[in-house]
């Protein structure tokens, strides 16, 4: 794969351009313009390559190698929003001491570029493949799924493949991923913070009226704040992290909400600021599973009224209807909307799929490691015999929904090389 590590770098560069977040809908764009931009040359540069391609409805878009069985390799081009505190610019791809930066760059733009010349490395060898090679990019999976939704009413699922947007070695089981919107009364001028349920945020803010009684208790307890027209501003800062590992960030809303002096933020805090669950009696878990997992994300303020995002990760045993159960029953004042409740993943860690997969990832790298379960959520899910491959290696650092997403050239090599072990065994 050295040879084609250059190009690789340089169409990992060009995707990494475009700030491919959802935005706001216009004709023939579902998902604004810069995300459709970033599918439309996804698509050329697979076109390109030899690949036949198909645009669908800019939801999302197909590029198909061979003939025969389907076999899908799925990912997604739509990101995370940047946030704060990035080193070098998000969208400029920059190379520093051999380590590529940008929003992207491990979820999910580097990863399908790394398959995308694994297959051509194998064409350019001679191989034929002995399946249709179907590529699927996603156009928001960081916000809703509308791309396979769309995906499904226009063409066919592949029934097998995988997606290279998690971990290594082999992702056997996915926990099941719930979006609440929770609301609830509050008497304050302004609050707000976070981007996205399925991040840690790393800023948060509460602005109320000017009272002495206040002002007391923040400078009792040396926090800090800043006072303007009458209005008293707080501002809590964290560390972002992945939804799905909440317990590596450190919540800025949490914070807020514990130095707020208000009973029911503080309430609130103390029950959803334990990441197991633990505040609502969700410190839940099976064998296979592991720990249930709850991220609140992101609050805002209308009309008296306080919005709330939370992310809940939850055991393949157990289902929504519980977790509700529980919120409610500790959050009573709360009223409860559940935005989207994707259903667990488990594929037999004995599978042909699996193990070929596991046997790509050990060769490689020398290891003998078995197949995994994670909290996060991948287009494997769509499959019916589907799972997530990579592109993180054990005990590498995950800046994945973090300010300085990066990835090392090194390692960017190393993904590559497994992806083409797997997809010749599996397709070629």
């Amino acid at each position: 794969m050295e040879k084609y590590l250059d190009k690789i770098i340089e169409t990992t560069r060009k995707l990494i351009a475009f700030n491919s977040i959802q935005e706001e809908a216009t004709p023939g764009m579902p998902f604004g313009k810069a995300n459709y931009d970033c599918l439309t040359t996804a698509l050329d540069i697979c076109k390109d390559l030899g690949f036949v391609t198909k645009n669908l409805d800019g939801y999302c878009g197909i590029a198909d190698i061979g003939e025969g069985e389907d076999f899908g390799i799925l990912a997604h081009l739509d990101i995370v929003p940047a946030g704060e505190g990035w080193d070098y610019d998000a969208f400029k791809g920059e190379i520093v001491n051999g380590v590529l930066y940008g929003r992207g760059v491990l979820d999910d733009k580097g990863p399908i570029v790394c398959c995308i010349y694994a297959i051509k490395k194998l064409l350019d060898e001679g191989y034929t493949p002995k399946k249709k090679i179907r590529i699927i990019f996603g156009c928001n999976e960081e916000s809703g799924w509308g791309c396979m939704h769309h995906y499904q009413e226009v063409e066919k699922m592949p029934e097998v493949g995988f997606s290279p947007d998690a971990d290594f070695p082999v992702i056997y089981l996915e926990k099941g991923i719930i979006h609440y919107e929770i609301t609830t009364p509050l008497d304050v001028v302004n609050i707000g913070g976070g981007l996205r349920p399925n991040m840690v945020p790393n800023s948060a803010f509460i602005e109320v009226n000017k009272s002495t009684e206040y002002i007391e208790y923040l400078t009792n307890n040396n926090i800090p704040y800043t006072l303007n027209n009458d209005i008293i501003r707080v501002n809590t800062t964290g560390v972002s992290a992945h939804g799905s590992t909440p317990e590596k960030g450190d919540n800025a809303i949490i914070k807020l909400f514990k130095v707020s002096n208000n009973a029911t933020l503080v309430d609130i805090a103390n029950k959803l600021g334990n990441t197991n669950g633990s505040g609502v009696e969700l410190n839940i878990s099976d064998k296979e599973s592991g720990n249930l997992t709850l991220n609140l994300g992101a609050i805002s303020y209308e009309n008296g009224m306080l919005t709330m995002h939370l992310d809940i990760r939850y055991p393949i045993v157990y289902d929504e209807k519980y977790c509700r159960n529980m919120l409610e029953k500790n959050l009573p004042y709360c009223t409860f909307k559940v935005v989207s409740d994707q259903k667990p993943l488990y594929v037999d860690k004995n599978s042909k799929l699996v193990q070929t997969l596991l046997s790509a990832y050990n060769n490689n790298t020398g290891e003998n490691l078995e197949p995994i379960a994670i909290g996060g959520g991948t287009y494997a899910r769509v499959l019916k015999n589907g799972v997530a491959f990579g592109p993180i290696f054990p005990n590498m650092e995950s800046t994945i929904h973090q300010a300085n997403e990066r990835v090392n050239i090194d390692d960017l090599l190393k993904i590559s090389k497994i992806y083409y072990e797997a997809i010749k065994n599996l397709c070629f």
